[in-house]
């Protein structure tokens, strides 16, 4: 009995672990959330997902204008998980994506998002934009 809530204990806090990091980011400590999670990603439980801590360290680099790395961060969990990628993960990839200029694989993130959620009007938003972009420079280059 007491091996069993022990474990569940210690289950129930690795759940909890990344609920801290958000409390972190959450109150404006964002270097320290940056740090718990690439710390818990380094740990390499099976108990918290690889794509959420990614997706959160993406998230927080995104917030840091960090571009770069937000990107690499979102993208390693978009490529590792295409066909369970959620549609906050596409969404915040091509938004990313735009600010890093990529266009077109800005406007594929934010279609994945579409087909996952077709009720997201920021994504719709989003999309409708990027479109009209690519066609205005494409119309400014002939």
């Amino acid at each position: 009995m007491k091996i069993f809530l022990i474990t569940i204990l210690f289950f129930h806090s690795y759940l909890n672990s990344q609920d801290s990091g958000y409390q972190m980011y959450k109150n404006g400590d964002i270097d320290s959330a940056l740090q718990y999670y690439n710390m818990l990603l380094e740990m390499e439980n099976e108990d918290i997902p690889k794509e959420s801590l990614l997706y959160n360290i993406g998230t927080i680099y995104s917030s840091m204008n960090n571009i770069p790395k937000a990107n690499s961060a979102f993208q390693i969990v978009y490529n590792d998980s295409l066909q369970n990628v959620s549609s906050d993960l596409s969404y915040n990839y091509g938004n990313a994506l735009y600010r890093s200029k990529n266009l077109e694989k800005s406007l594929h993130a934010y279609r994945d998002a579409l087909l996952r959620n077709p009720n997201d009007s920021d994504a719709r938003k989003n999309y409708e934009f990027v479109k009209n972009e690519i066609k205005k420079n494409k119309n400014m280059n002939k």
